[in-house]
């Protein structure tokens, strides 16, 4: 009886120490699976990078093959701005050294000193003229071309209207165009003449002398407006 006892009380024991191995194998079973997780983890980060795929690192150097394209235009440009920042700032600097020069002598105070170095001569406005190297050309209004030819017709009393120089008195500059206008004038009836047949519109007046708006318009085709005087509105001078 008393060997059953201990029989019974040796197997509970055994019963209760296998339950416990039990036990505690079933509760170390997640820390060794999250242990395991952890050194994958570890080694998984410590992996070098040569272990990369191949298309990634083929992606990568086509990436650096077109970075460098944009840096290098990016570097031309910067080239670029600065060569063109140079230039200006030359271009400012002789600007402001030619500002800086000496200023040139005052103007003459006798005709000989304003006496201009390059000769020149007035022409007719819209009139073609054949020009010559080392002359000066300026351009006469109609109210100049009316003034010369009204001098011209003044001149012509004195001295006839056949004279060979009726351009006396006239500026030198303004004698190649009075000289033109002579050459017209004394082939022109109504200037050799000094009468001609005013235009009324619709009928004509004779006029005698004929008044030197009307010889100036009939002979040289210049705008009678232009022969007006500005201050008393008629053709006198």
């Amino acid at each position: 009886m008393v060997q059953m006892k201990q029989t019974i009380i040796l197997c509970v024991l055994a019963a209760i120490m296998a339950l416990c191995l039990v036990a505690s194998a079933d509760a170390a079973k997640p820390e060794a699976k999250a242990a395991a997780k952890m050194r994958f983890a570890k080694v998984a980060a410590k992996a070098p990078e040569k272990d990369k795929p191949a298309a990634e690192e083929d992606a990568s150097a086509e990436a650096d093959e077109e970075v460098k394209p944009a840096e290098d235009a990016d570097a031309e440009k910067l080239a670029e701005g600065a060569a063109e920042k140079a230039i200006a700032d030359e271009v400012i600097k002789r600007i402001q050294d030619g500002n800086k020069a000496e200023m040139p002598a005052d103007w003459g105070t006798t005709e000989a000193e304003m006496e201009p170095t390059i000769s020149g001569q007035f022409v007719p406005f819209g009139k073609h003229v054949p020009q010559s190297h080392g002359e000066k050309y300026y351009t006469a209004s109609g109210y100049q071309e009316c003034r010369v030819c009204k001098h011209i017709i003044g001149n012509s009393f004195k001295v006839g209207v056949s004279f060979h120089n009726l351009a006396f008195n006239i500026p030198e500059e303004q004698h190649s165009m009075a000289f033109a206008q002579q050459k017209v004038l004394q082939s022109c009836p109504e200037f050799v003449n000094n009468w001609c047949y005013q235009d009324l519109g619709g009928t004509q007046q004779l006029r005698s002398p004929c008044p030197d708006y009307l010889v100036c318009h009939y002979c040289l085709g210049v705008n009678p407006l232009h022969c007006v005087n500005d201050m008393m509105g008629v053709h006198t001078d």
